[in-house]
C-alpha cells in the first residue's frame, strides 16, 4: 500500500503488519473512523472473496474481521459508508 502526501506531493510505501490480506484486485474499501475497511475482490483469475480486512492508520496494522451472515463472495462492487454501516453491492458474485 502507498500513501500520497498532499502537502509535499510525494508518495511513500506503507509497511503493514498483522493479518495482511492476500493480493487481490476489484475490491472496495471505505474509510471508517481511523481505519480503512476493505471487502471482497478477486484473489486470482477465477476466485472472488467476501472477506473483510481492517487497516488501522495509527499502528499500520491489518486485522481480518470475523462476520456473521456474510454476503456471497463479490468483486467489482461498490461500497459506501452510512453512519456505522458499510453498504456493499452492485458487483459480481
Amino acid at each position: 500500500m502507498h500513501a500520497y502526501s498532499f502537502s509535499d506531493s510525494s508518495w511513500r510505501k506503507v509497511e503493514g503488519k498483522g493479518e495482511l490480506p492476500g493480493q487481490r484486485h476489484s475490491q472496495t474499501a471505505v474509510v471508517y473512523k481511523d481505519t480503512i475497511v476493505m471487502v471482497g475482490g478477486m484473489t486470482n483469475v477465477i476466485n472472488n472473496t467476501n472477506d473483510i480486512h481492517q487497516f488501522h492508520f495509527s499502528s499500520a496494522t491489518w486485522k481480518k474481521l470475523k462476520t456473521n451472515n456474510a454476503p456471497l463472495p463479490i468483486d467489482s462492487h461498490k461500497a459506501c459508508l452510512y453512519m456505522d454501516r458499510m453498504i456493499v453491492g452492485l458487483g459480481y458474485s
